[in-house]
């Protein structure tokens, strides 16, 4: 193997040593070996890095040892950085559904470390967040990323903002998630309670996630000769299943039937009935026929020929959005030929710049996810833990909202969770649609406008002191104006107006010019504060009660207990069809949650709440108290240390832990099996991991733990200051720069 381009390497302003080598066994976009790799290696020593690099190249040099054989071998001659480094970029692995380590395996995000910021946009659905994107990376005119609300998915896109060729990375749901989807769909069909194929298949296109089936197979039409696809032929099908099960209903209602409504028993039959499965599977096999029409790019598939992802590169900018709109597209004359509800991640990266931006390609990436909100008609309290996972990872958070009715529902719990999380100096927000404020006595006065949206920010963070703590909200509150932006008219590529062009122009190059701006690590002086852990058992205790009094009202629709807190908006029982729903993708797929329905996260986010307001009231500080400022820097860095180990700890109790008993809920069938379900998840999992009963032993060791997890993240923080090691060397990523592949 030629190892000439196995070589160390870091930026001029880095620290930490990479290694840079062509991998034999790794395919490059145009499926030939000898794809072009960087990891770390972990040291800052020049010399250390020069051996490692050595190693590789023995290793490089020996064929014989490219195997898991031929790895024990070389466990023991190597170094295991140089062993992961080549081993584990073999095969990229999916852990728990999740693809990000595939793109992040085949098309690296760049670092900080590679003088890049990362921008996560999140916003409601519909407030604009894409169709600003699109101005960031002036794509508008290509038609990409989707902006419509039938979005065929909720699947990440992450736009890496670099010179040279365009290149993409799709990645896909597993065949069993997408069966699970297909299940849905189909059943939705069969409940239709119509003979009307325009009604059943309206039933059958679409789940309550956003899955759009009919982008794949296609549109439904009532004449079989001008259609090509398959969509009649399982329109009959699906109905003789439903006239069949509509027989057995009518010959045992009571057992197909509960609340005027068809009951479990009825689900469960039609899941293991053969017709239905058949057609379940039918329908998977079209959407494996139908990757056989890429003919661009390379698509890699697992033994069971299911698709794992799909890749291109070229410097043709038309071919490349053409080749990517199978994957994002959803216009509806190409119904029939999308693949975009399969697609559960998005990764591109190109010379992509806004029109305004004269000169080098900021070195920017754009994470733009699913809408904060799923379903308008469902209050929502917290955030996906996805987004909020992301927090620590990114260097800027861009909120999106629309101006008229702005800072309402998910937007203002957006905000109040990225306050409240520390990264108050990350947050950036944009209002949107401003053209939409059409109060006719501010015609022509932007600034009336303007005031009126600050006021809405101003009236969500009055409430969020109450929630989350008065200090760091205020500390925010002071700077918010500095860090805010406003747009109209964003879906014309610019305004008719001049002075609306000019606006345009001044607000985004503003709003660049702070997307890299570098995060400013605070200097602090050695103070440590002190708490009274009765005053903190206290507020945790209303976290967990606001907890049961949400999911009583899911599981029952009334409180079951007589709780000292209430909750914001009106929450009702669920169907159970949902709560089936949410037991399936818990028990049968390892996820935290369906829909609005997360109870690892709102467990979570409720002891952080009650967590961030007791750190604004210590006993007193050691050795002197530190000015406001100090102190809601210090209490930043010390919620930022307690957010994973809270998330980690409540998922590990809540989730894994309990893994048996949510089995067993999901199991619970026949007449009755809601209520079974509902009790078997409140009474075996929620009242062991969220104790109510402060006398009990549960509760102690809940309250020590959660004592626990702050008091070391005081410490660790403390201690930080002390060795004045805050800013710790950046680990570089495994991005390629552009030189190395000329």
């Amino acid at each position: 193997m030629n190892t000439k381009n196995c070589l160390k390497y870091r930026n001029a302003d880095g620290k930490v040593w990479s290694i840079i080598y062509n991998h034999p066994l790794r395919q490059d976009s145009s499926g030939k070996k000898g794809r072009l790799m960087r990891r770390s290696l972990g040291t800052t020593d020049s010399k250390v890095a020069e051996e490692l690099v050595c190693e590789m190249k023995e290793l490089l040099s020996n064929e014989s040892l490219w195997n898991e054989t031929g790895r024990h071998e070389a466990e023991t001659k190597y170094d295991s950085i140089i062993i992961s480094a080549f081993y584990d970029s073999i095969n990229p692995q999916i852990s728990n559904g999740d693809t990000i380590s595939i793109r992040e395996n085949l098309l690296p995000l760049p670092s900080i470390d590679d003088g890049y910021n990362r921008i996560l946009i999140m916003g409601k659905t519909g407030a604009g967040k894409t169709t600003l994107l699109q101005h960031l990376i002036d794509t508008a005119s290509d038609k990409f990323p989707l902006t419509a609300s039938s979005r065929g998915t909720v699947s990440d896109l992450e736009v890496i903002v670099a010179e040279g060729a365009y290149k993409a990375v799709v990645t896909f749901f597993s065949k069993d998630r997408v069966r699970d989807f297909v299940q849905e769909c189909v059943y939705n069909a069969i409940l239709k309670d119509s003979d009307n194929k325009k009604d059943i298949f309206d039933s059958f296109s679409t789940t309550e996630e956003g899955f759009r089936l009919e982008f794949i197979i296609g549109k439904y039409s009532p004449n079989d000769d001008q259609r090509e696809n398959n969509v009649n032929q399982y329109l009959e099908i699906i109905i003789q299943i439903k006239n069949k099960f509509k027989e057995l209903t009518q010959k045992d209602p009571d057992k197909y039937l509960s609340d005027n409504d068809y009951s479990e028993t009825y689900r469960e039959e039609v899941y293991e009935d053969l017709e239905f499965k058949s057609i379940v599977e039918d329908i998977l096999m079209e959407f494996i026929e139908k990757f056989e029409n890429i003919n661009k790019g390379f698509l890699n598939k697992n033994q069971e020929d299911w698709p794992l992802y799909w890749e291109i590169e070229t410097k043709n900018r038309a071919e490349y959005f053409e080749s990517l709109r199978i994957f994002s597209g959803n216009y509806y004359t190409l119904w029939g030929q999308l693949l975009t509800p399969l697609v559960q991640g998005m990764r591109i990266q190109g010379p992509f710049n806004s029109k305004i931006s004269i000169g080098k390609l900021p070195k920017l990436v754009y994470i733009d996810g699913q809408g904060l909100e799923h379903r308008n008609d469902v209050p929502v309290e917290v955030i996906p833990k996805k987004l909020e996972n992301m927090f620590g990872s990114v260097d800027k958070i861009l909120l999106v909202d629309g101006a008229k009715n702005s800072m309402t529902g998910s937007a203002k719990y957006a905000l109040g969770t990225v306050i409240r999380d520390g990264y108050k100096d990350k947050l950036i927000i944009a209002f949107t649609q401003f053209e939409q404020i059409d109060d006719p006595s501010y015609e022509g006065i932007e600034e009336l406008r303007k005031a009126q949206v600050d006021r809405t920010l101003t009236a969500a963070l009055t409430m969020l002191k109450q929630e989350i703590g008065t200090l760091t909200v205020n500390s925010y509150e002071r700077e918010f104006k500095n860090r805010c932006f406003y747009y109209s008219h964003l879906n014309k590529e610019y305004s008719s107006m001049e002075r609306t062009r000019e606006q345009y122009k001044e607000q985004l190059t503003r709003m660049f010019s702070l997307f890299q701006s570098k995060n400013i690590i605070p200097d602090l002086d050695n103070f440590k504060p002190n708490y009274d852990k009765e005053k903190f058992s206290g507020e945790v205790h209303i976290a967990i009660e606001r907890f049961h009094l949400l999911w009583d009202m899911r599981f029952y629709g009334r409180p079951e207990n007589r709780y000292s807190t209430s909750l914001e908006g009106s929450h009702k029982k669920e169907h159970w069809k949902r709560m089936w729903a949410f037991n399936n993708r818990v028990a049968e797929f390892n996820l935290n949650g369906y829909l609005h329905l997360t109870p690892v996260t709102e467990l979570s986010s409720n002891i952080k709440n009650s967590i961030s307001r007791c750190l604004e009231k210590p006993i007193g500080w050691k050795p002197s108290e530190p000015k406001d400022e100090d102190k809601v820097n210090f209490i930043g860095l010390v919620i930022n240390k307690v957010i994973d180990q809270m998330d980690s700890y409540i998922e590990n109790e809540m989730i894994k832990n309990q893994k048996e008993y949510w089995k067993q809920a999901f199991h619970h069938s026949g007449r009755g099996s809601a209520l079974l379900r509902a009790t078997t998840i409140d009474h075996m999992i929620y009242d062991h991991v969220a104790p109510l009963k402060v006398s009990s032993a549960n509760w102690r060791e809940f309250l020590d733990k959660v004592w626990s997890i702050v008091n070391n993240s005081i410490d660790s923080v403390s201690e930080s200051i002390i060795n004045q090691s805050l800013e710790e060397p950046i680990e570089p990523s495994n991005f390629i720069v552009d030189k190395f592949n000329e």
